[in-house]
C-alpha cells in the first residue's frame, strides 16, 4: 500500500497536463473549483487501492472493456472527471513494468525477516505454516481493500470499476508466499548449516596434497 501510495502520486504527476485540460473543460473557477477538489480527494483512497492492485499485476478497469494493469492499458470513454487523468495511458506501458509484481516478493521477504526475528529457531514445519499464514494475511487485506474501492459509479459501462478482489487476493497470495519462503528457507538453520558444510568440504578439496 506504501509503494502504491507513491505510484499514485506518479501518476497524478505524470497526468497533471490531463487533468487541467479537463478541468478547463468544465470551466469551474471559484467556491466550484474547492467543492470538485474536495470531493476528488475522497477518492484518492481508491486510486491507492488500484495502484495496489497494478503492482500485484491484475491491474484494474474503468468502465467494461477498459484494463490499467503493468503489461497493457486500454481505456474507453471515460466520465469528466480531472482524476481520472491520472489513470496511466497506452504510452506509458513498458515491458520492463512486467517485473513489478516482483516488489510484492521483496515485501513478502522483508515481511519473512519479521517473522524470524519474532520466531527464532523455527522447525521446517513452523516455517512452512508462518510462510502461509503471512502470505493468506496479506493476500485477504489486499483483496478486502480491493473489493471496498470496486463497484458501480455510473450507469452503463461504468458500473464496472476496480479490481478483482479474488485476482488481487490470489496474486498477493502467492506473491508473499514466494517472498516470505525464500527468506525463512534461505536462513533456516539447517540450510545455512548445509551451505557450510558444502563450502567447508569444497575448501579442503582445493587445499594441494603435501
Amino acid at each position: 500500500v506504501v509503494a502504491a501510495s507513491f505510484l499514485a502520486l506518479l501518476w497524478m504527476f505524470l497526468g497533471r497536463s490531463r487533468s487541467m485540460d479537463v478541468v478547463t473543460a468544465l470551466g469551474v473557477t471559484g467556491f466550484d473549483a474547492v467543492v470538485l477538489a474536495a470531493a476528488q480527494a475522497t477518492y484518492v483512497g481508491n486510486l491507492v487501492v488500484w495502484g495496489t492492485s497494478w503492482i500485484a499485476g491484475p491491474g484494474f478497469v474503468v468502465g467494461t472493456g477498459s484494463h490499467f494493469g503493468p503489461t497493457a492499458a486500454e481505456a474507453g470513454p471515460m466520465p469528466v472527471v480531472p482524476l481520472l487523468g491520472a489513470l496511466p495511458s497506452t504510452s506509458e506501458v513498458h515491458p520492463a513494468w512486467s517485473l513489478v509484481p516482483l516488489l510484492v516478493v521483496l515485501f513478502g521477504m522483508v515481511a519473512g525477516v519479521l517473522v524470524r526475528r519474532r520466531l527464532p529457531g523455527m522447525s521446517w514445519p513452523q516455517a512452512s505454516v508462518a510462510a502461509v499464514t503471512t502470505a493468506l494475511c496479506a493476500g485477504l487485506v489486499v483483496g478486502a481493500l480491493a473489493s471496498v474501492a470496486a463497484g458501480a459509479v455510473g450507469p452503463g459501462r461504468m458500473q464496472e470499476v476496480g479490481a478483482d478482489r479474488w485476482a488481487v487476493a490470489g496474486a498477493v497470495t502467492a506473491e508473499t508466499f514466494l517472498g516470505v519462503a525464500l527468506w525463512l528457507g534461505l536462513w533456516h538453520e539447517s540450510t545455512r548449516a548445509w551451505l557450510g558444510r558444502l563450502v567447508t568440504r569444497d575448501h579442503w578439496r582445493r587445499v594441494p596434497e603435501p
